[in-house]
């Protein structure tokens, strides 16, 4: 089985898809530590590299055919990404979402080294901003007009006032109860 995990940013998709494939001995991919990876190559924050690519869809097209190459090659497999779930379209679908407060706090409270914020209200923005950039670079390079919809998910989970583990815990009992583990 093969399960993708979608969401806004900071509702917990990295480190959910983590926990979850962990628990479940499943391998864990995430497009979003691919780019990360591609920005770090060419000594660019994730904020600059985004903005590169704004009007390049060379990252988009390298992420998307390592994703749907995955999910025609292996099984078993946990992947955290944006848009996995069109280019795994056979996965189990779970799509995570919050508060936009409780979700600018979780990732102020990252200080990734590659994106540093002030405060709460200058992630706020920087949510804003990339969700806007990653909507008009979809809908251009892919022809989706609403990437942050629930549509066509198995499961939305609001991550908001439950912790990690709740949420995993949660995770597992749709699929114990829908038999697929």
């Amino acid at each position: 089985m093969i399960i993708t995990i979608g969401g806004q940013q900071g509702a917990g998709k990295t480190t959910i898809a983590h926990m979850l494939a962990d628990k479940l001995g499943y391998q864990f991919y995430s497009a979003g530590n691919l780019k990360r990876q591609m920005a770090l190559d060419k000594g660019m924050t994730l904020a600059e590299f985004n903005k590169m690519i704004a009007n390049d869809e060379f990252a988009d097209k390298e992420v998307d055919a390592y994703t749907k190459k995955l999910g025609e090659e292996k099984d078993n497999l946990v992947f955290d990404g944006q848009l996995a779930h069109y280019f795994i379209p056979d996965s189990f679908k779970i799509f995570l979402k919050a508060t936009l407060m409780e979700r600018a706090k979780r990732i102020f409270e990252m200080k990734r080294e590659e994106q540093k914020f002030e405060n709460v209200n200058d992630t706020i923005k920087a949510i804003g901003d990339r969700d806007e950039a990653d909507t008009l670079r979809y809908e251009k390079f892919h022809n989706i007009k609403d990437h942050l919809s629930e549509k066509g998910f198995d499961a939305v989970i609001d991550t908001s006032d439950i912790s990690q583990k709740k949420v995993v815990d949660k995770i597992l009992e749709i699929l114990s109860q829908k038999r697929l583990i």
